[in-house]
């Protein structure tokens, strides 16, 4: 299990999934992750590749709201995004199919 303890710990979970994809995810959005006091990531693919950056997640189309506890339970595979949601862990502004999108790069590689 992967452990989550600041938002830079995200990135690199992000980038090293990223890599392991066998073809470019195309995703025209910017999409941030809000872990209140542990930090912000953004996810932007709005001009080509995505990069994934910690904080400037202002501008973003859509906007996560978890914990970083909820979050890790997503990407391990404990936990499902609407499960979250409904226990009002997992907060979304804007569109959620932006996350369903990202969904190959944050779920478990079980």
């Amino acid at each position: 299990m992967v452990n989550l303890e600041v938002a830079q710990d995200v990135v690199k979970l992000f980038n090293g999934r990223l890599q392991a994809l066998d073809q470019p995810l195309k995703f025209p959005h910017k999409v941030a992750f809000d872990f209140g006091a542990a930090g912000v990531v953004a996810v932007d693919g709005r001009t080509g590749p995505l990069v994934v950056s910690e904080g400037g997640g202002d501008d973003a189309d859509t906007r996560a709201t978890i914990d970083l506890q909820s979050f890790q339970s997503l990407v391990s595979g404990k936990a499902a995004a609407p499960a979250l949601m409904l226990k009002g862990k997992l907060k979304v502004k804007g569109n959620i199919a932006h996350l369903v999108k990202l969904r190959n790069v944050i779920a478990s590689e079980a």
